[in-house]
């Protein structure tokens, strides 16, 4: 369905019924991109996403910088009532830990995959799409970098579907912004119970770097639970959503 997110007109995705699990999709993809998980965790389970800023629905309005897009996420949660667990990939990964330090105490539980410590300088460079001459440009390395060796051909065409959606205008916006996450150092207090996940696949957030976020959080006192999904590259919740959901599951039901 189509909703207004702070200013923004986007679709927004919810299935299901039940515990409540707001999932912020990675950079290149759309809200579809959670379709398989809600599928695999079933009943008992709401999936809610939506486009982010210059992605899907929203291709046309790039985001401005990394706040609006923690500032949307902020308006998406605002849409929520009860318990939200939160849980974000890659971008929406880096997403949704600046938007549990923004709201301290709002979730249930927090699960990032696949996502980065830190921004870089090497994201603002990948922001190319528009001095390649279109997103045709930037396809093959973006497709290698996401999918390594695998041959998961309906995983890939999918991600390949959602990546063309995007304007180059959109996708170097959202790099530009992306480049510009400063880490962990805003975790504040109460920071949810967090799972830390990665794919044993993974070429741009390899299983070292989601070592390191797990190490940073259990420093600064967090509950962490640190898991892996082998057989995956860094969309891994495209090629194994029913092992991420299994994941996901024993995490926060071992939380009670």
């Amino acid at each position: 369905m189509r909703a207004d997110i702070n200013g923004m007109q986007t679709r927004w995705f919810d299935k299901g019924a039940g515990r409540t699990l707001l999932c912020l999709h990675p950079l290149g993809q759309s809200a579809e991109f959670h379709a398989g998980l809600a599928d695999a965790l079933g009943a008992g389970w709401r999936v809610v996403s939506y486009d982010q800023r210059g992605h899907g629905a929203a291709a046309g309005q790039p985001v401005r910088d990394w706040a609006q897009l923690v500032e949307d996420a902020e308006a998406a949660v605002a849409q929520l009532d009860g318990p939200v667990h939160l849980a974000g990939f890659s971008m929406g990964g880096a997403v949704a830990a600046d938007l549990a330090a923004r709201l301290p105490g709002r979730f249930a539980s927090l699960t990032l995959a696949a996502t980065p410590s830190e921004g870089s300088a090497l994201f603002a460079s990948r922001a190319c799409a528009v001095a390649h001459g279109g997103i045709a440009g930037i396809e093959a390395e973006t497709v290698q970098r996401w999918f390594g060796a695998s041959t998961d051909e309906a995983a890939i065409a999918r991600a390949r579907a959602a990546l063309h959606r995007l304007t180059p205008e959109g996708f170097d916006a959202a790099w530009r912004a992306f480049a510009t996450f400063a880490g962990y150092g805003a975790v504040t207090r109460p920071w949810p119970a967090t799972l830390v996940l990665s794919f044993g696949d993974d070429l741009s957030t390899p299983p070292a770097v989601l070592d390191h976020i797990a190490a940073t959080l259990e420093g600064a006192g967090v509950a962490v639970q640190r898991a892996n999904v082998d057989g995956a590259g860094h969309m891994g919740l495209l090629e194994q959503p029913q092992a991420v959901a299994t994941e996901i599951t024993a995490f926060i039901e071992g939380m009670t």
